[in-house]
C-alpha cells in the first residue's frame, strides 16, 4: 500500500502512462538498432582503461562496447524522462471509473511496476557510476557482448507489459459494464416512458368515457328537471283553481250561516216558550233533562281529567318539550294580544302513533284550559279529537265538537246568555245533531257575549281528517276562522282566540285559516329543561292577562 500512495503521488507530478509505454521501453533496450551505423565518440576515461587492459582484444569490439555502453546509459536516462509523460494519458480513466474494484487494483499494480522499473534503472545507473568510474562495467559490457543489459531490459519489460495488459483489460471491462448499466437505464427509459404513453392513452380514454358518462346524465337531469318545471306548473294551475273552488265555497257557507242565523233569529220571535239550559244540554246528548247539566259537566271533567292524568305520565323529555311552545314569541303573541285570531301549532313528532293516547300537545291543552277556568275574564273550550274520533263515542267527529263546545260556553257563561232565541220545537232540530243547526246555536252564544277572550282550542286535528269526519270538519273550521274575522272586525271587546293542534302536522291548517300564525316544531323541541305543571301555567296566563 505504501508503494501504491508513492506511486498516486507520483501521479500528479508525473501523471499515468498508458498501454504503447511497454514498446517505449523495449525499443529503449533495442541494442542492435541504437549502435547500429553509429560512430565512436571521442575515447572516455572508460574506453581507454578498457583498451588499455585487454589489448588482446580486437579494437573494434572494444570501440564497440564502450558505444554500446555509451548509448545504453542515454536510453536509460530518456526512459526515465518519458514514464512521466505517459504516466499522464492513464488520468482520465482513473477518474472515469475511479467507483471500480477492478481498475483500482489495475492501477496500484501499474504504479507499483512503474516504481519498479525506475527503481531498477536508477540502481542500473548507479552500478555503472561505481568501481572506477564503470571501469568493471565496460569490462562487463565487452565480455557480455550483446546481451549486456538484457537482463534489465527483460525483467522491466515484462512486468510492465504484464501490468498494462491488466490495466487495459480492466479499462475495457469498466467501460463494458458502464455502458451496460446505461445501456440497461436508457432501456428501463424506454419501458417508462412506454408504460407513461399507455397509462396517458388510458387516462384519456378513460376521461373521454367520463365525459360522455356526465353529459348522459346531464342530459337525464334536465329532463327530470324539464318533467317536474312541467308538473309543478299543473299543480300551480291546479292550486289556482282550488283556491277559486274554496273562495266560492266560503262564500257559500257565509250565505248559508247568515240565512241560518236568520232561520234561528225567526223562530226565536215565534217559538214560546223560551227552552232552558238543561234542555239544551239534553237536546245535544247528555242524557234525561234532570240529569243533562251534571252529565255534561262530567263529560267535560272526565276528558280534561283524563288527558291531563296521562300527560303525567309522560317522560320527562316529552314534559319538557310543551315549554318550547310556551317560549316561542308566536305563542306568546297570540295569546298576549287583545285581537282575534288563529294559532295553529303542527309537531313533527313522527314517533306519535294512532295508539298514542295523549300527546305533549294534549297535555298543553289541557293545562292551560284548567289554568283559563281559573281567570274570570277567561272562558276556554277544550276538545280532545283523538278521544272522539270513534263514530261509536259519546261525542263523535264535527257534531261532537259543536255539541261539546255548546256544553262548555253555557255552563262556563249561563249567568250572560240567554236562549230565548231557541223554542222547545228547535229543540228536536238539536237532537238530530245536523252540522249546520249546532254551529248556528254555538254562533248566537258567542254573540251574545260582550266582552272577556274565549280560547277555543282544539287538539289532534289529525285524528278527525279521515274519510269519515273530513267534510264536516272541513265546514266546522271554516265556520270557526270566519266567526274569528266577523268578532275582530266588530271590536265589541269580545276577542275569540282559536288554536288547533296536530302532533304530526295537517296539510288542511292552510287551507281553512290561511291567516293564520303558525309554528312548526321539530321532533326535538328546544326548551329550558323544566317540566310544565299548573302552576307555571298559571303564572304564565297571569302575568299575560296581567301585562296585557
Amino acid at each position: 500500500m505504501a508503494a501504491t500512495n508513492m506511486a498516486s503521488t507520483d501521479a500528479k507530478e508525473y501523471g499515468l502512462w498508458i498501454r504503447h509505454h511497454a514498446s517505449s521501453v523495449d525499443s529503449a533496450w533495442a541494442w542492435d538498432d541504437v549502435v547500429k551505423d553509429r560512430e565512436v565518440t571521442p575515447a572516455s576515461k572508460n574506453c581507454c582503461q578498457a583498451e588499455t587492459i585487454q589489448g588482446h582484444y580486437a579494437p573494434s569490439n572494444v570501440t564497440k562496447a564502450a558505444k554500446r555502453h555509451h548509448e545504453l546509459v542515454d536510453i536509460v536516462l530518456n526512459a526515465l524522462g518519458t514514464l512521466s509523460q505517459e504516466i499522464d494519458a492513464t488520468k482520465i480513466y482513473v477518474r472515469l471509473y475511479a467507483k471500480s474494484p477492478l481498475l483500482q487494483s489495475a492501477v496500484e499494480t501499474l504504479y507499483v511496476a512503474v516504481l519498479v522499473a525506475i527503481e531498477e534503472m536508477i540502481r542500473w545507473l548507479e552500478d555503472l557510476m561505481k568501481d572506477f568510474g564503470g571501469f568493471r562495467a565496460g569490462l562487463k559490457s565487452i565480455f557480455a557482448g550483446d546481451d549486456y543489459g538484457s537482463e534489465l531490459r527483460e525483467k522491466i519489460t515484462t512486468s510492465i507489459e504484464e501490468a498494462s495488459t491488466r490495466f487495459d483489460d480492466a479499462v475495457r471491462e469498466s467501460f463494458h459494464l458502464k455502458f451496460d448499466g446505461v445501456a440497461e437505464d436508457i432501456t428501463t427509459l424506454g419501458n417508462s416512458f412506454d408504460k407513461f404513453h399507455q397509462l396517458q392513452g388510458d387516462e384519456s380514454k378513460r376521461r373521454a368515457e367520463e365525459a360522455k358518462r356526465q353529459e348522459a346524465e346531464a342530459q337525464k337531469s334536465f329532463e327530470a328537471l324539464k318533467s317536474i318545471e312541467n308538473f309543478l306548473h299543473d299543480r300551480a294551475q291546479e292550486s289556482k283553481w282550488w283556491m277559486k273552488e274554496i273562495e266560492s265555497l266560503r262564500a257559500e257557507l257565509n250565505f248559508q250561516r247568515q240565512q241560518q242565523v236568520h232561520q234561528v233569529t225567526h223562530h226565536y220571535h215565534l217559538s214560546i216558550p223560551k227552552v232552558t239550559i238543561s234542555q239544551l244540554l239534553s237536546a245535544l246528548g247528555f242524557g234525561l233533562l234532570a240529569t243533562a247539566e251534571a252529565h255534561a259537566v262530567f263529560a267535560i271533567q272526565r276528558d280534561s281529567e283524563f288527558v291531563s292524568f296521562m300527560g303525567k305520565s309522560l317522560n320527562a323529555q316529552k314534559q319538557c318539550r310543551i315549554t318550547s311552545i310556551t317560549q316561542d314569541f308566536r305563542f306568546q303573541d297570540w295569546f298576549k294580544s287583545m285581537n282575534s285570531q288563529v294559532l295553529t301549532v303542527c309537531g313533527m313528532d313522527f314517533d306519535a302513533l294512532h295508539t298514542d293516547v295523549v300527546s305533549p300537545l294534549s297535555y298543553m291543552c289541557s293545562i292551560l284550559a284548567r289554568t283559563l277556568s281559573r281567570i274570570n275574564c277567561a272562558r276556554p273550550l277544550a276538545f280532545f279529537c283523538r278521544l272522539h274520533c270513534d263514530p261509536d263515542g259519546a261525542l263523535p267527529g264535527p257534531t261532537g265538537l259543536l255539541r261539546s263546545f255548546i256544553s262548555q260556553i253555557v255552563l262556563s257563561s249561563s249567568d250572560q246568555i240567554e236562549l230565548g232565541f231557541l223554542a222547545e220545537a228547535d229543540l228536536q232540530t238539536i237532537r238530530s245533531h245536523d252540522l249546520e243547526i249546532l254551529w248556528g246555536v254555538f254562533e248566537n252564544i258567542v254573540n251574545q257575549l260582550g266582552s272577556g277572550v274565549i280560547f277555543c282550542m282544539i287538539d289532534g286535528v289529525n285524528f278527525l281528517q279521515s274519510e269519515l269526519h273530513i267534510r264536516g270538519m272541513y265546514l266546522v273550521m271554516q265556520w270557526l276562522g270566519m266567526l274569528v274575522k266577523d268578532i275582530h272586525a266588530r271590536n265589541s271587546g269580545l276577542v275569540f282566540k282559536v288554536m288547533a293542534t296536530s302532533p304530526v302536522g295537517s296539510e288542511y291548517f292552510r287551507v281553512w285559516f290561511p291567516d293564520a300564525i303558525e309554528i312548526s316544531l321539530s321532533g326535538s323541541f328546544l326548551s329550558d329543561g323544566l317540566e310544565l305543571n299548573e302552576h307555571r301555567m298559571t303564572s304564565f296566563a297571569q302575568g299575560s292577562f296581567s301585562s296585557a
